[in-house]
């Protein structure tokens, strides 16, 4: 019966990517994103081999894929497994990563990210403002304020998320900061999703990288750029991007 489960398992998530491989094939589409890839061993789900028919319907889906597609998903995880789930970047061409900002998890997570931009991967580093506080951003009037200086722009706020993604940022890494994803214009509350674009401290340029990260102590990690230094410390979770004169 088990043996039957998995069978149908596969079988339905066969014909899940067939229609995500038919899809792939718009113009406009640039390739798939697989999202929670890091629940697929779960124990609680009803199927004991789901991780493994998860595995090959992946592939499989790699293989269909129309050349010049990409396939991104949301598997590399500190904490997940004993390798991060570096094991998925065998089909992926990157992953997104998400719930990293806890200091248990920094250092593996920093050795995550510079492993799989070692096999030529992609990463894509999701970071929300620093110990924000979010009853002050719902109480915004005007959504626009959020970009101001005196709030999310702050050092107080990006300096920590955005310095430690710059630590290891390499030709294709990528920063995505914000709250929420929702950006329906219709939400009572649409302040939760950022324009990247209107943050100096992202859009400032960085010059060339003069080497990768350093770590002096247990805890302090620096990374210097033709145009910035930049200062980590994992242990207080604050972070020092200085703009070189």
């Amino acid at each position: 019966m088990k043996k039957l489960m998995v069978s149908k398992l596969f079988a339905f998530n066969q014909k899940l990517a067939f229609a995500l491989i038919f899809i792939t094939f718009t113009a406009t589409v640039s390739g798939i994103f697989i999202d929670g890839i890091v629940k697929s061993d779960r124990r609680w789900l009803p199927v004991k081999n789901h991780a493994g028919a998860y595995i090959a319907t992946a592939k499989e889906l790699r293989e269909r894929l129309p050349e010049g597609k990409i396939l991104i998903g949301n598997a590399l995880r500190a904490g997940a497994n004993q390798d991060g789930n570096l094991k998925h970047l065998e089909y992926l061409d990157g992953s997104y990563l998400e719930g990293w900002a806890h200091k248990r998890l920094l250092a593996k997570t920093l050795q995550l990210m510079s492993a799989a931009q070692g096999q030529g991967k992609m990463v894509m580093l999701t970071a929300k403002p620093h110990r924000l506080n979010k009853g002050r951003l719902k109480r915004l009037r005007n959504k626009d304020d959020r970009y101001s200086y005196e709030y999310v722009g702050q050092p107080q706020f990006i300096d920590f998320p955005l310095g430690f993604f710059l630590l290891v940022v390499e030709p294709h890494s990528y920063f995505s900061y914000h709250v929420g994803v929702n950006a329906r214009p219709s939400r009572r509350r649409p302040k939760t999703l950022f324009d990247n674009t209107q943050f100096d401290a992202i859009t400032r340029e960085l010059g060339k990288p003069l080497g990768s990260y350093t770590k002096r102590g247990r805890h302090v990690y620096t990374r210097e750029f033709e145009h910035l230094k930049v200062h980590v410390n994992t242990r207080t979770m604050t972070g020092t991007l200085t703009v070189k004169e």
